[in-house]
């Protein structure tokens, strides 16, 4: 009684997993004959890629921010305006006395000038941010195309196998069948029925996993592409091509030269030490005190009425000379240049594991 109870609920476990594979195949199956079946070549999904990829378009902004805080660090300093009036004259009690000997106004303006080329220094920090920024993109666009080209070239092929598994599988759905009729003849064993059955199921299983992979690609390239449409993409890639397609014409050492040439995320690594350097020296800059010249009128408060004058004004220092950000931006100048070797390093690694891999 118990091997009947285990049977039967090892019996109806099978059945429904059989029911929901059968479901999960059937949605697989079902799915892409709701949308339009669209072709794409590389070209034209590169194409699209490059004019309505979201990721590309803010880091287009990111430019456009970096080139506005270069504009922003251009600019000079507002002068700064002082003006005093007098509220009331005890002795002759008037409020507010604007005019004439018994009221008093003060008017001072100041101008802050930098020196030690702060400014020039500070502008050059933004130009290189902005130069960041843009090797940033091009880096992002090299990513994005690479990982674009996977996913189509991947999709057009997973799409040729699957082609084939629905070939076979109903090739061999036929034999079944055939075996199936046998069998309840006591034509054929059972075991050989069972054994092509299982068979069928592993390249039914299998072609789940293609219709999963492809949707997986789907959503990527439509993604990467910026398409909004509810579509089915069939990538379009000409044979003859691909098979011209050779590693052999280059030596390793040519591909790291260009690539220690043309890879962008290098350059940003070198450009960041750039960075640190131009830091240092515009730490050390701001150790110069600024000075602030101004001019001053004086009505009736000086030695006589309607003084004017200059005025000239600078911090001593003392005591705030910039020490700690000067020692901080010299730590961080040998970070950069260490982390700029490192990355050229490890690009040089990258080609070499990827060269190999083409081969």
């Amino acid at each position: 009684m118990l091997l009947i109870r285990q049977f039967t609920a090892s019996s109806m476990r099978r059945n429904i997993i059989c029911i929901l594979l059968g479901l999960m195949g059937f949605i697989s199956s079902g799915t892409y004959a709701q949308t339009d079946t669209v072709q794409v070549s590389l070209a034209a999904a590169e194409a699209s890629f490059t004019q309505n990829n979201l990721l590309l378009l803010a880091q287009k902004f990111a430019i456009e921010e970096s080139k506005a805080f270069a504009l922003q660090a251009r600019l000079w300093d507002n002068p700064s305006i002082y003006l005093e009036q007098s509220t009331h004259n005890r002795v002759t009690g008037e409020i507010l006395p604007a005019k004439g000997p018994n009221g008093q106004n003060i008017v001072q303006i100041q101008q802050l000038f930098l020196l030690a080329g702060k400014r020039n220094k500070r502008v050059g920090l933004e130009k290189i941010n902005t130069q960041i920024a843009e090797y940033q993109f091009f880096d992002l666009l090299r990513t994005l195309k690479f990982e674009l080209r996977k996913a189509f070239v991947d999709t057009y092929f997973l799409q040729q196998s699957l082609s084939v598994y629905e070939t076979e599988i109903q090739s061999l759905q036929r034999t079944v069948d055939l075996y199936q009729a046998q069998y309840e003849r006591g034509n054929v064993p059972l075991k050989e029925l069972i054994r092509l059955k299982a068979f069928l199921f592993t390249l039914e299983n299998e072609r789940k996993s293609l219709h999963y992979r492809i949707a997986e690609n789907q959503s990527q390239l439509q993604i990467l592409m910026g398409d909004q449409r509810t579509v089915y993409l069939v990538p379009q890639i000409s044979r003859e091509t691909t098979e011209r397609l050779s590693i052999q014409p280059y030596t390793i050492r040519q591909l790291a030269d260009l690539a220690l040439e043309n890879r962008y995320d290098l350059k940003a690594y070198q450009a960041g030490n750039q960075y640190a350097r131009q830091n240092l020296a515009y730490q050390k800059s701001l150790a110069v005190p600024d000075v602030h010249l101004g001019g001053v009128y004086d009505r009736n408060g000086s030695y006589i009425s309607n003084y004017t004058g200059v005025s000239v004004g600078i911090d001593l220092p003392v005591f705030n000379r910039n020490q700690g950000n000067i020692k901080a931006a010299q730590a961080r100048l040998q970070a950069s240049q260490t982390m700029a070797d490192n990355y050229e390093l490890q690009v040089g690694k990258e080609v070499q594991v990827a060269y190999t891999k083409a081969l």
